[in-house]
């Protein structure tokens, strides 16, 4: 079924493998407009870093897809756009919880996390400019278990919004931020980001690859890599990894 939200195509899906996948596939097939896929379920949803991501039936599943006209290696950036959004969404539901954002984007309520976002890209052979495909999957009805992490959904937090409902609101947050994103820069977005980090001025380890460093997070530059200052005072400047809070 199509239908539009903002001037953006939706279309959805009973079940699918990937919605990431899906748009990938339409992508290369030529359609270059604004897209959203959605899906009642995925047989073969992932995460980054290719770890699978348990979709459940009741949660929501999506991939917005937008073509900026911008360098490329800018794009990576609608990483941050896509997770203010969701922070935004979640936040306006639960105002009371703690709704934060663990670097680079995935969302947590109160410790537990509830969203994760991946970023691809895909180029359709009419555009001169390639389109990112943005994963995003947030627990509505059920939390995945068997997770080396704690994990929540927003029934299980009191709040009864239907995937519908929020997927309709995040694509207005996303149409927004991104539009002041391509307007102004990342700036404004990182320091939305930063007002939700989680472990912003603590003392964490970043695991990137086989590397393990421990350090107090200091902040993100202006590309929002994540700056981490350690015992002798060394800022390293982390791109890509994955943070524990001690």
């Amino acid at each position: 079924m199509a239908d539009c939200n903002g001037g953006i195509r939706i279309l959805r899906y009973g079940e699918l493998g990937s919605t990431n996948e899906q748009a990938k596939a339409l992508v290369e097939a030529g359609f270059s407009e604004r897209l959203v896929i959605s899906s009642d379920h995925q047989t073969d949803a992932r995460g980054r870093n290719g770890r699978q991501w348990q979709s459940l039936r009741g949660n929501l599943a999506c991939s917005i897809v937008v073509c900026p006209s911008l360098p490329p290696a800018r794009l990576s950036e609608l990483s941050f756009v896509a997770a203010v959004a969701v922070q935004r969404c979640i936040k306006k539901l639960i105002p009371s919880l703690a709704v934060k954002i663990k670097w680079p984007n995935d969302i947590l309520v109160e410790g537990a996390k509830i969203s994760g976002i991946l970023l691809e890209v895909a180029n359709a052979v009419a555009s001169k400019h390639p389109s990112v495909i943005v994963g995003i999957g947030v627990n509505v009805a059920l939390a995945p278990d068997n997770l080396k992490y704690r994990a929540t959904c927003m029934r299980d937090l009191d709040c009864g919004v239907s995937g519908d409902v929020l997927l309709s609101d995040l694509i207005e947050q996303f149409l927004e931020l991104e539009n002041k994103w391509a307007q102004s820069g990342l700036d404004p977005i990182l320091a939305e980001w930063l007002d939700h980090a989680v472990g912003l001025g603590e003392k964490i380890l970043v695991r990137t690859g086989e590397r393990k460093l421990e350090g107090v997070f200091e902040n993100l530059d202006e590309k929002g890599a994540l700056l981490l200052r350690g015992a002798d005072g060394k800022v390293d400047k982390i791109s890509a990894g994955d943070i524990f809070i001690s």
